[in-house]
């Protein structure tokens, strides 16, 4: 199979960078580090005579070569380096924007980047050394962060950030001249920021932010088309050496895999007998060593006679229309099946709602199931369990969707049992606003592992965090005007991440 038109540029020494080494284990046996309590100093990071586990003798001699601390170019990340020849394990230990203690480990260049910074702060440290099992630190030194980008709209925190579980968010925020991704704390402060090249992203929205699945990166994608192509970026934390790939073809969505490779939504183009040109969707894998391989088309498993009938969709400029408007990808590992949202695949002459929510094999690239009102593999219990839908997750039992829904309804997630003995969908959980947000664009809902869900309505500029009873208990909302993109999750900033994908 023939596949688009592509272009990809990388950065020196993309493909060297793409299997990040590991790091060492960190005093907890964790690349993370860990919240070791306030500490009894004054600098609250543990040292002689504080008698807790994290207690260490002060002695500068244990270490050598302690390089200048310098914001990266992003700059609230600060680089530190160091050398402790006599040590079985060193690490840095510092305070995060949450006020949680972190101890990583050195990585394989020598040193520890910072994460998880205010801007224009004060940051002070210790480093660590495990020297024939006694633990050694220097005095406390300090750093400071520089200020984020310009042109950044203010967030407004509500609701109670003690009543959600301490973590970090990445999420695109969209301005009417901007476009940034960003790293936000449950506490509402940007912790991180990147604004991307204005010759790519000059037109188009930067749909999704997210966490690489080794910790130590930012993935972003931008939509493209014909002539203008879009772009996938891997943005380490530093802000250094970003791995750029540019697509025509690329849209909405995209999901980073198990093995290192970026699966993402696409398109392909077909001529009808009227002269249109009709746009379905595709998903594409790209893998680590750069090569592209179409995985799905929705062509092949729900095919239309193009020389009869044109199906309904968007007009996309002249003689263009597009046909299911994908806008969600995810990815279920544990069955191995990649999870795609068409909200408007309809068949003609239905007065059903349009829109199926689909599981595709990856392997096989064979259908597994469809949920739909107008066809597939279950009866659907309600009216409005499926309304333009915007994402979808697997949670245990069934899906999580967020249904942006009609233009006078409210905007919300729903979760949907699924019984594939029985073939029958049944909501089993919804979101309760007290407000009613219709969202125009995107949206999004996710389930953590604590149970609570995030809830976000793209141009509202709104994001939640709802409760099991479906009400949100925190709330982030930006400026009149700037709306947010696709969200990710993370309790921690170095690693892999501990919560399921």
């Amino acid at each position: 199979m023939k596949l688009p038109a592509l272009l990809c540029l990388f950065t020196a020494g993309w493909l060297a960078s793409c299997a990040a080494p590991s790091a060492p284990a960190g005093p907890d046996g964790a690349v993370d580090g860990r919240d070791t309590g306030d500490g009894a100093g004054d600098d609250g990071l543990g040292g002689q005579g504080e008698g807790d586990a994290g207690a260490c003798a002060i002695d500068p001699a244990a270490f050598q070569s302690i390089g200048a601390a310098e914001p990266a170019e992003i700059a609230t990340v600060i680089r530190v380096s160091w050398q402790a020849p006599e040590a079985t394990r060193t690490w840095v230990r510092y305070t995060d924007s949450l006020g949680l203690q972190r101890d990583v480990p050195m990585d394989s260049l020598g040193g520890v980047s910072l994460r998880g910074l205010q801007p224009d702060a004060a940051v002070p440290y210790r480093l660590v050394a495990e020297i024939d099992g006694a633990l050694y630190c220097t005095d406390t030194l300090q750093a400071t962060t520089g200020a984020l980008p310009g042109g950044l709209p203010e967030l407004v925190l509500s609701g109670d950030p003690d009543a959600v579980s301490p973590a970090f968010m990445a999420i695109t925020i969209l301005t009417p001249d901007k476009r940034f991704a960003v790293v936000v704390d449950t506490l509402g402060q940007i912790v991180w920021a990147w604004e991307p090249p204005a010759e790519i992203a000059h037109t188009q929205p930067i749909f999704r932010a997210a966490f690489s699945l080794d910790g130590e990166a930012i993935l972003v994608n931008t939509q493209g088309s014909p002539g203008d192509p879009g772009a996938l970026w891997r943005v380490p934390w530093s802000g250094a050496d970003i791995q750029t790939h540019l697509f025509e073809n690329i849209h909405r969505d995209f999901v980073e895999l198990p093995d290192g490779g970026l699966a993402f939504l696409g398109w392909e183009s077909r001529s009808t007998e009227g002269g249109e040109l009709l746009r379905g969707d595709v998903v594409f894998e790209l893998s680590p060593a750069g090569d592209l391989t179409q995985t799905w088309n929705v062509f092949d498993d729900f095919p239309h006679d193009l020389g009869t009938t044109t199906p309904l969709g968007y007009i996309d400029g002249p003689g263009v229309r597009e046909w299911t408007h994908a806008n969600a990808l995810s990815y279920d590992s544990s069955t191995g099946a990649y999870l795609i949202g068409l909200p408007e695949l309809t068949e003609n002459g239905s007065s059903l709602p349009p829109g199926s929510l689909i599981s595709v094999d990856r392997d096989s690239r064979a259908l597994n199931w469809e949920l739909s009102y107008q066809r597939g593999d279950f009866d659907l219990d309600s009216p409005d369990l499926i309304e333009a839908p915007h994402s979808l997750q697997r949670v245990e039992g069934g899906l999580l969707v967020f249904n942006r829904g009609g233009p006078q309804s409210c905007s919300r997630a729903n979760e949907i049992a699924l019984d594939f003995e029985a073939g029958e969908a049944t909501s089993v959980w919804s979101s309760l606003s007290d407000q009613c947000v219709h969202t125009t664009f995107l949206g999004e809902a996710h389930r953590l592992p604590d149970g609570d869900t995030i809830l976000q309505y793209s141009s509202a500029g709104q994001l939640d965090l709802a409760g099991e009873d479906g009400t949100a208990k925190w709330r982030l909302q930006a400026d009149l005007g700037a709306g947010f993109g696709f969200v990710d999750y993370r309790s921690r900033l170095y690693g892999a991440p501990l919560e399921p994908n």
